[in-house]
């Protein structure tokens, strides 16, 4: 008798956006979202737009870098955000990201760096030379060696 194994399709990897809360929570834009949603009581969902939840620009530098099992796949490569939501972010950045994980990078205010990892969605080449991606928060991550912050605070 021969037995057939089903399987369903998960990811382990995939958390709900709230594990990367800690970090995206002090960012202003997400403080701004946030009160805007409350202001407005109004569901996030429409036929126009594909993206489950309200979104505002983000126009700050970030670092992005590559990731494979949680650990840096590369060097952290400068890319300046568009736009962002509870649960994800976009950005243009100048070199192709082969990888489906990355740790997004933010530098707050008060000098702390936090990271993100996040789970690219998508990917799209520009008539400008550059790239643009985005992608969903998985949780937070602590890179080993965070010495590159201070290439964000030139940025």
């Amino acid at each position: 008798m021969i037995s057939r194994q089903t399987s369903s399709f998960t990811d382990d990897h995939v958390a709900e956006p709230a594990d990367a809360a800690p970090v995206i929570r002090r960012l202003r834009e997400i403080d701004m979202l946030v009160q805007s949603l409350v202001a407005s009581w109004q569901p996030c969902e429409s036929a126009v737009d594909r993206r489950r939840c309200h979104r505002l620009p983000f126009e700050h530098s970030i670092g992005v870098t590559p990731l494979v099992d949680d650990e840096p796949d590369g060097e952290l490569q400068l890319a300046l955000g568009r736009d962002i939501s509870l649960g994800g972010i976009a950005f243009t950045h100048s070199e192709p990201i082969p990888n489906r994980h990355v740790a997004v990078t933010f530098w707050h205010e008060d000098g702390d760096v936090e990271s993100v990892v996040t789970q690219l969605t998508w990917c799209r080449f520009t008539r400008q030379g550059d790239y643009q991606s985005g992608g969903k928060f998985l949780r937070m991550i602590e890179l080993p060696n965070p010495t590159w912050d201070n290439r964000l605070r030139r940025a």
